[in-house]
């Protein structure tokens, strides 16, 4: 081989060499920028997925705090703060409304005191729960299925009431005088809410255990 042959040979050689690197390169080059692409996606794809969990934790939290105030609500409702007696004498009438049976008369216990905040009420088994006693009597004699109805709207009473007092006797006629088996019904109750001397920080919740627990236990 003569020197100018060894030349070119090792010119043609360089030239393979060096393309063969770029082919390399450029391969190489290429997988990484699919590899960035795809990290790219993955980070957004995370991102999103993130923000998603973000809104659902944020929504969870709304709903605990709309559940719970819920509850407190209904909870100040059906042990309120105070007597508040015209509340209650509304809530006894829409019970009877509701069970379609006539009032004669709604009797609270008589005193000599001023109205105040506890007056016609007497303190309850139940540390810093009072009760007023209330005294009904329905107008001429129901039904029994009217009977069963009134029990449960008063199971179901937006105030806690507890029965302490029933007085049943059997009828055969009612009070637009239709012949049939009806009885004649009064009622004994409590209407119970928590008094002043209580501490506002009280767990009603445990509150209202002791007082069914209590009432129970009297019944």
């Amino acid at each position: 081989m003569t020197p100018k042959q060894l030349f070119y040979g090792m010119i043609g050689l360089l030239v393979l060499v060096a393309g063969g690197a770029g082919g390399v390169y450029y391969t190489v080059n290429g997988r990484l920028a699919d590899d960035i692409n795809e990290i790219s996606a993955k980070l957004v794809e995370r991102e999103s997925i993130d923000a998603e969990a973000r809104a659902l934790t944020e929504t969870k939290n709304e709903y605990e705090e709309i559940l719970t105030t819920g509850v407190q609500d209904k909870l100040d409702l059906f042990l309120p703060d105070a007597k508040t007696q015209e509340d209650a004498i509304d809530e006894l009438f829409d019970i009877f409304r509701r069970s379609n049976i006539p009032l004669e008369a709604i009797s609270f216990e008589p005193t000599d005191e001023l109205p105040g905040e506890t007056s016609q009420s007497f303190p309850s088994p139940t540390s810093g729960v009072y009760s007023m006693n209330v005294a009904i009597s329905v107008k001429g004699a129901i039904t029994y299925n009217q009977f069963y109805r009134l029990l449960l709207e008063f199971e179901d009473a937006n105030r806690h009431v507890s029965i302490h007092q029933l007085q049943l006797s059997s009828a055969n006629v009612d009070a637009d005088g239709v012949e049939g088996k009806f009885v004649n019904v009064n009622i004994g109750i409590y209407i119970h809410y928590q008094g002043q001397a209580a501490a506002p920080t009280v767990d009603k919740e445990a509150l209202l255990k002791q007082l069914e627990e209590s009432t129970g236990q009297a019944q």
